[in-house]
């Protein structure tokens, strides 16, 4: 390993402790009810968006259910996480209104898999990985709050390193995840491609002019791009009427 490579694992390991910290306040702060594990048969009555093994945040019957298609390395998705999140969870999530759904997309890599460039897939499978141990929302927290820092700073935050795998095994740490556990699932570069082929493949039927991310869909109405929180305060209000 050469001098570059240990100052690199050292630097995600600082940011990896500094996120994390930011994150769980964040979550505390937001009291927010998580269910990650798995909700079998369930599905988007409208459009047949299959939720069968995506992570939910809030609660289980909520009459309104959004759904982001989103990618870790997105500027747009990170910009939704930043402006548009925070409102969704503390106005509809936390009260019970609403439930969020997060399908991960990961065609900002050039490349499928663990070939460099690979941090959006590196962190999808990071996300699927705590999900199995109940951590999916804080790992999502991190993750978004990391590629926050490259892009408030003007940065490129696509593909610079920083979504490493030492920074996932710090995390996860952080988390109290079960690290031998994480680290086997995060291995398993297979059952990943599989989920994210599925998640693409479900993203072209839904986005027929083309798959774009943020696309968020509320009850089944689509709404893609970042755009103004009324718009989706907007949708979601119709159907709590």
């Amino acid at each position: 390993m050469n001098k570059k490579n240990t100052l690199l694992i050292a630097a995600s390991i600082v940011v990896a402790g500094i996120v994390v910290a930011v994150a769980l306040i964040y979550s505390l702060g937001n009291r927010q009810s998580t269910i990650d594990d798995q909700q079998p048969g369930t599905e988007d009555q409208k459009l047949n968006i299959d939720l069968s093994s995506a992570p939910i945040l809030g609660e289980a019957n909520a009459p309104v259910t959004l759904v982001e298609f989103g990618d870790f390395q997105c500027p747009a998705c990170n910009v939704f996480f930043q402006q548009i999140e925070p409102q969704l969870r503390e106005r509809y999530i936390e009260t019970g209104k609403v439930k969020m759904v997060f399908k991960t997309l990961t065609f900002i890599d050039s490349f499928d898999g663990y070939l460099e460039p690979n941090e959006s897939f590196l962190a999808g499978a990071a996300g699927e990985c705590s999900k199995e141990q109940g951590k999916f929302w804080p790992m999502h927290d991190a993750i978004f709050g990391v590629e926050k820092l490259e892009i408030n700073a003007g940065k490129n935050a696509e593909n610079n390193g920083n979504l490493s795998k030492a920074f996932f095994l710090e995390t996860a740490k952080s988390l109290n995840l079960d690290i031998a556990a994480f680290t086997s699932c995060l291995d398993d570069s297979q059952k990943h491609k599989d989920q994210f082929a599925k998640n693409m493949s479900e993203a072209e039927k839904l986005m027929s002019k083309g798959v774009s991310t943020p696309t968020v869909f509320i009850n089944g109405e689509m709404i893609q791009g970042v755009t103004q929180f009324s718009e989706y305060e907007k949708v979601m209000e119709k159907y709590l009427k």
